[in-house]
């Protein structure tokens, strides 16, 4: 839901009823098909909220290049790809020193 309300903003585009109704089942579907069957609906919530938090993070990407001048495709597509790989770069040694430290030394110990 959040990637149309990112790409109305963007590009100025108005969202129908009928667009937002669409949206809000595709959303409660991914979180449908994470519950396990049989366990409590909040038993374990992570996964439940992994699909729709990772589709809200695809929105800015996905629309990003949108807001960039017009310089054609190519240059904004790989403006979009150099700030993705950016941040890639920069969160996944935080994120490896956060939960297991190890990956990042064992290069080192060789």
């Amino acid at each position: 839901m959040l990637v149309a309300l990112i790409a109305a903003a963007v590009s100025g585009d108005l969202l129908s009823l009928p667009m937002l109704a669409a949206i809000a089942i595709a959303t409660t579907g991914v979180i449908l098909i994470s519950l396990k069957p049989g366990a409590p609906l909040l038993h374990k919530p992570r996964p439940m909220l992994t699909g729709p938090l990772a589709g809200a993070l695809f929105g800015p990407a996905a629309i990003g290049f949108l807001a960039l001048p017009d310089e054609g495709f190519q240059i904004r597509a790989t403006t979009i790809l150099a700030h993705g790989l950016t941040v890639q770069t920069g969160v996944l040694p935080v994120w490896t020193l956060a939960f297991d430290g190890a990956p990042l030394s064992a290069p080192v110990s060789v």
